[in-house]
């Protein structure tokens, strides 16, 4: 998060039940342990992305997979927005983003380290 100033918060949830999310990790400790909703439920079953605009930010919710290419967990991003910005530029950015997570974690055991 150091080395992206866009960065508002993140979050990261994975499922706590068969159709709960809780918070695992976020930039705000407090957070940990509390529930998701069903949009992290949603991207985690790998059924699609969330983005919510408004107030000079983006929020955009998108599934992070493993190695194999299973979804393992959700991602909240919230991040800066800019003047003009599309949903389709707040997603890619978002993507890219992820992409670097992804990199540095291969499977679910690699969440709980």
């Amino acid at each position: 998060m150091e080395k992206q100033p866009r960065i508002i918060s993140l979050r990261l949830y994975t499922l706590a039940g068969t159709n709960t999310t809780r918070i695992i990790a976020s930039k705000d400790l407090a957070e940990v342990g509390q529930p998701g909703t069903d949009a992290e439920l949603a991207a985690i079953q790998g059924r699609h992305h969330f983005l919510r605009q408004g107030n000079g930010e983006v929020m955009v919710t998108l599934p992070l997979h493993d190695r194999n290419g299973e979804d393992i967990a959700a991602v909240r991003f919230r991040l800066k927005s800019f003047f003009g910005e599309t949903e389709g530029n707040a997603v890619n950015r978002a993507r890219l983003l992820l992409k670097q997570m992804q990199i540095l974690c291969g499977s679910a055991e690699d969440l709980r380290k």
